[in-house]
């Protein structure tokens, strides 16, 4: 959990977040009911930026426990990813249509869903 700007994005995805008014912290996923920085009780809904480049990654080459995780097939080892977005949060995720060898930190990513964990892909055309 981060500091971060002023204002709420307006263009583009947006993870779904909190932000504590008193101190800008930005919480995400939005779980919290007071802020862990200052335990300001009333906060607020926030649209945090949702594409960034890879901080840093591992591959998952490894079935995680079950429950929560209910394979549906086979088991394929998949690049589990914290991007730093826009904002300067950095949101831990899964990177998929890329081969795991071609992954690098610094990589553009964007999102492409976030209804049970965010999940991006490479950005067009943005690899640096």
């Amino acid at each position: 959990m981060t500091a971060a700007p002023e204002k709420n994005r307006t263009d583009g995805a947006v993870l779904p977040a909190l932000r504590c008014p008193a101190c800008t912290l930005v919480i995400y996923p939005r779980t919290a009911s007071i802020c862990p920085r200052c335990s300001m009780k009333e906060l607020e809904t926030y649209g945090a930026a949702a594409d960034g480049r890879i901080w840093t990654y591992t591959v998952q080459r490894f079935p995680p426990k079950s429950p929560p995780y209910s394979p549906a097939g086979e088991f394929a080892p998949f690049v589990v990813a914290y991007v730093e977005t826009g904002d300067g949060i950095r949101i831990e995720g899964i990177l998929s249509g890329v081969d795991a060898a071609n992954v690098h930190i610094g990589m553009e990513v964007s999102l492409e869903s976030c209804t049970d964990v965010p999940r991006y892909v490479p950005a067009r055309g943005g690899t640096s």
